[in-house]
């Protein structure tokens, strides 16, 4: 069957070939690089037409590069129907696939990871660690895909597609890696069965792979230069606001606990104090020894700003709203901390959305009473993806991460419950402030009080 069938090929994606001082040829996709050492003018020729477009075996037969380059990814293979010679998909690799081609099953399902998404006018089969992704040129071949959502065998498939391809339609989509797997549902095979799809995809599109060149379209590429400013590093206050207490640096240097009793001390706490609820002079400290900003410079007409916990690249994206539950000297509600001025401003917000945010995190915590402050962390997400491409999402996520374990430690350092949570509602923040949730959202929740057994005051 697969004989009927007509193979077109070119350089895969981002392949660049160069030539060294001695003549040997290299074919370089950073970082991987494969010398095919000194080619014949035959073979020369055959690789400019391959980095060309697509092009014909009978175009390349007798360089043998069709059988050197293809199990190593550096070939783009298009399949084409027999008797037209439309093109109908594209196996697009990620990486080398091998020589070996697993029989397809009957039958045939598509991976629950699988993800298919337009790209430049066309539809792409992609699945998350697989081989290849496989680019549909042709309204038949999606609808033949859109059978394998359910399982099909070839017979169905024929309805789409001529008989002479859908045999070789399933082994290439075997070999490329989107069919489910007999493993995937083994009960002691959590390989891919631990994996949701949407974070399995976050994962690997976050990350250098086949799919991405760096400084082409992950990194540092600020795409939106001379298409958008940039966002500015601080937000203009809201109006009138609180101003807090701030505290002394150099005392607290001399009386906090050694930086090893806070680490090893360290715990999330869950239970609060409410006799004794926090006071609006301790949030202050914790939200002046957290998240204030300490420096400001310039450096080529850009401001750059510096706070108590590391950002990539200065971002400094994120803001801290206290949805204030107990507090001595605040009254209940949703408060946003200006980082710059130290001061919290009150947010006015949907009362109702606030409390729904405040069930889920009780629920989420399984706890008995809300925590006397719940302190949304939210991002400012353009701060970040104005300059870095493909992995933003995951940086803003990790300093997340690195902001969490600094509140983790001024909480310790000053005797306070304090616990991350895990997840909250993204909408319900956006409900309640009527915030665009794509240009800032919640990221992270934090729960602080008083420890229950102490009066209130800092330890």
């Amino acid at each position: 069957m697969s004989g009927a069938v007509t193979e077109l090929f070119s350089l895969r994606t981002g392949v660049h070939a160069a030539t060294s001082e001695s003549g040997g040829v290299h074919l370089i996709r950073w970082p991987h690089v494969e010398p095919l050492g000194a080619l014949s003018p035959e073979q020369r020729s055959a690789l400019d037409r391959l980095s060309g477009g697509r092009c014909g075996p009978e175009e390349l037969d007798g360089t043998g590069l069709v059988d050197r380059l293809r199990p190593a990814g550096w070939l783009r293979v298009t399949v084409a129907a027999p008797a037209s010679g439309t093109p109908l998909y594209t196996l697009e690799p990620l990486r080398a696939p091998g020589r070996e081609r697993p029989a397809p099953p009957s039958p045939a399902r598509l991976s629950r990871h699988a993800v298919l998404a337009p790209d430049a006018g066309e539809l792409v089969l992609a699945v998350p660690g697989a081989a290849h992704d496989v680019r549909l040129h042709d309204p038949r071949a999606v609808a033949a895909v859109s059978r394998l959502a359910g399982g099909a065998d070839a017979v169905e498939l024929a309805e789409d597609l001529d008989t002479a391809v859908v045999h070789r339609f399933l082994e290439d989509l075997a070999h490329a890696g989107v069919l489910d797997a007999e493993a995937d549902h083994a009960p002691d095979d959590l390989r891919m069965r631990q994996w949701s799809p949407h974070e399995l995809w976050f994962h690997t599109h976050s990350r250098l792979g086949g799919r991405r060149t760096l400084g082409e379209d992950i990194g540092r590429t600020a795409r939106f230069e001379g298409v958008a400013a940039p966002l500015p590093p601080l937000r203009a206050p809201a109006g009138p606001g609180i101003d807090l207490h701030r505290p002394d640096l150099a005392a607290l240097r001399a009386t906090d606990p050694p930086l090893t009793a806070v680490l090893e001390d360290r715990t999330s706490e869950r239970a609060y104090d409410d006799e004794h609820p926090l006071s609006e002079r301790q949030l202050a400290e914790f939200l002046y020894r957290c998240a204030s900003t300490r420096a400001k410079a310039k450096q080529d007409g850009t401001e750059f700003l510096g706070r108590p916990y590391p950002s990539g690249g200065a971002a400094y994206e994120l803001e801290l709203y206290p949805l204030v539950r107990r507090v001595d000297g605040l009254e209940p509600g949703l408060y946003r901390y200006d980082q710059d001025g130290h001061r919290l401003e009150r947010v006015a917000a949907d009362p109702a959305a606030l409390r729904r945010i405040t069930g889920v995190n009780q629920a989420l915590q399984g706890i008995p009473a809300p925590p006397h402050v719940l302190v949304l962390v939210t991002a400012r997400f353009g701060r970040v993806m104005w300059k870095y491409e493909a992995f933003g999402y995951a940086l803003i996520l990790k300093h997340v991460g690195v902001l969490f374990q600094v509140m983790y430690m001024v909480a310790t350092a000053m005797g306070l419950a304090a616990c991350a949570v895990g997840t909250g509602d993204s909408e319900e923040f956006a409900a309640a402030t009527g915030i665009d949730p794509l240009a800032e959202g919640t990221v992270g929740e934090f729960m602080l009080g008083t420890r229950p057994g102490t009066d209130g005051s800092r330890a």
